[in-house]
């Protein structure tokens, strides 16, 4: 199975809390976004 297979599939089947990269409430993430000035627009 190539890369792009393996991952349509991942995208098409899982719930988007059943992946590895998911988080309830990305606090970090946000954090990071906000010190970087990135705003919804950005």
């Amino acid at each position: 199975m190539d890369r792009r297979t393996h991952w349509d599939r991942i995208y098409t089947t899982k719930p988007s809390d059943a992946v590895s990269w998911f988080q309830r409430e990305p606090a970090v993430s946000l954090q990071l976004l906000d010190a970087m000035g990135l705003t919804h627009d950005t």
